[in-house]
């Protein structure tokens, strides 16, 4: 055994001692590694096992009765498992800088595919944002555009009720004034002028119909809608219905349906048993209900 020796690792050593004396002069030899504790050389032969990497410093002693005395030490060296060895070392870093890498770079996907989801949600929910604001701007239009319609019909139908109002009013002074022709004997001549005046000037019945015409198209949807809901409601009943949508009061609706006032009342009181609604409910609100 010099400096240079080297064992592999787990690999038992064995050193055969012979002492110099035999006989009563035989001393009994010990030995420790490393310092240890003093061991007994048995027949010898000394076995180690189970050594550590690194320098092993082996010494041998004989005991004087007082002290353990150094006959000689031995140093040799223990070679790293293969496992610890240079090659493995670097294997080691190799593979911990590869696992490092490819963790960094699975948490760098991850990052990446979650940067990217969050973008498509954002996107998705940016989109579906622009359709709710679309959706509602146009419904907003689309109720506006309603909202205008419903005004246009409602003074084209007030028009249409001035204008009904005034040809009523129109007629029953042309009816009045003719009865009092009638009633008048004096003046046959002057009479008959003013007769004659007056037939030119009086309403022909077209002009009713196309009236009447104009007054059921302008509600046409109202009259479509009463007309599915109540079937047994007589076209009277559907030109009242639409003269108490326009709010028009019973002496105003008189000369437009060429009823008395009285007349009105009745019919009014007739609708109100066919829609099945009470004397208390205003038949106006009803009917824009509708």
């Amino acid at each position: 055994i010099d400096e240079d020796t080297r064992i592999k690792y787990n690999q038992p050593v064995q050193v055969n001692v012979i002492s110099g004396y035999f006989g009563f002069n035989h001393p009994d030899l010990f030995y420790r590694l490393n310092g240890e504790d003093f061991i007994p050389v048995e027949n010898g032969n000394i076995t180690l096992n189970n050594l550590s990497s690194g320098i092993q410093e082996l010494e041998v002693f004989y005991n004087n009765g007082v002290n353990y005395v150094k006959l000689a030490d031995y140093d040799f060296r223990v070679n790293r498992p293969w496992y610890f060895s240079i090659f493995m070392i670097l294997v080691y870093v190799l593979a911990i800088s590869c696992i490092f890498f490819l963790y960094y770079r699975w948490n760098k996907v991850r990052y990446n595919q979650k940067i990217r989801l969050n973008e498509e949600e954002l996107k998705h929910s940016r989109e579906i944002l622009e359709l709710e604001m679309q959706a509602e701007n146009n419904l907003r239009i689309q109720e506006y555009e309603k909202h205008i319609l419903e005004m246009e019909v409602q003074t084209k139908a007030s028009e249409v009720a001035g204008k009904s109002l005034s040809i009523a009013k129109h007629s029953e002074m042309i009816d009045s004034i003719q009865e009092v022709l009638d009633s008048e004997s004096d003046g046959a001549q002057i009479k008959s002028k003013v007769k004659k005046i007056l037939k030119t000037n009086a309403i022909n019945k077209n002009e009713w119909l196309n009236f009447e015409k104009n007054l059921l198209k302008s509600n046409e949807e109202f009259v479509e809608k009463l007309s599915r809901k109540y079937p047994d409601l007589t076209p009277k009943d559907i030109k009242l219905s639409i003269y108490l949508k326009m709010n028009l009061s019973s002496k105003e609706i008189a000369p437009l349906m060429n009823i008395s006032f009285r007349g009105v009342e009745l019919h009014r009181y007739r609708l109100r048993k066919k829609l099945g609604i009470s004397t208390e409910e205003s038949l106006y609100k009803f009917m824009i209900t509708i």
